[in-house]
């Protein structure tokens, strides 16, 4: 199954900045469940994506991120995780998965065709709030990410929910990480495997950030 990527895009400063990361679903242990998520990194017959879904939980860097319910833009329903599937998972993965950090979960109830994925930055099992989320996957660059989050601002709402304040931080785009090996076979050129994050900056000028969210890159 191909690597997929997040690219985190932040609008609370006048330049905002982004961070790219790559997810790795575990497809051989949730086949289901996995091919149903992996959808939504992509284009789609479901009209649902995490593509423009606004960051609704950030506790960094000694928790989690948590982006919101991915777009709908159909009335379709859908249950994306296989509860069935993930009950009868190998007690040996299950083993293998405690003390693992960077894991991607899914926070979804049975009859709710929508939920919201997180990362972690502590090692799973350490907190009991956790059980019932469903790990599909890890994230590679989750070291990068938790200190790319430090410094974004945010206002608590209730005991433990801390919401990035302003504009907010969103996920501005999505989709299959192209095999860099496969594509210098194509191009015929080198390229460094090990380069796979990449911090992007404005272009010269000032972008609104409402208009490099929604990549209209106008002027002002």
């Amino acid at each position: 199954m191909p690597r997929y990527f997040l690219e985190f895009l932040n609008l609370q400063k006048d330049e905002p900045d982004s961070l790219l990361v790559t997810l790795k679903l575990f497809h051989k242990n949730l086949p289901n469940t996995t091919e149903k998520i992996a959808q939504l990194f992509e284009d789609n017959d479901l009209k649902l994506s995490y593509r423009k879904t606004l960051v609704t939980r950030i506790i960094a860097p000694e928790y989690l991120v948590q982006f919101g319910s991915p777009v709908r833009r159909s009335k379709k329903e859908t249950n994306l995780i296989d509860f069935r599937e993930f009950k009868n998972l190998d007690i040996t993965f299950e083993k293998k998965l405690l003390g693992r950090t960077g894991l991607v979960c899914a926070a979804e109830k049975p009859g709710i065709p929508t939920m919201e994925l997180c990362i972690l930055f502590v090692p799973w099992g350490k907190y009991e709030e956790l059980e019932g989320y469903v790990v599909i996957g890890e994230c590679k660059e989750w070291c990068q990410l938790r200190d790319w989050l430090v410094n974004i601002d945010v206002a608590k709402q209730g005991e433990s929910w801390e919401i990035p304040t302003g504009d907010g931080v969103w996920i501005n785009r999505c989709g299959i990480l192209e095999d860099p090996i496969k594509k210098a076979k194509k191009s015929n050129t080198r390229v460094d495997t090990e380069t796979i994050v990449e911090v992007k900056r404005p272009a010269e000028g000032k972008v609104r950030a409402v208009d490099l969210l929604f990549k209209k890159r106008k002027r002002i």
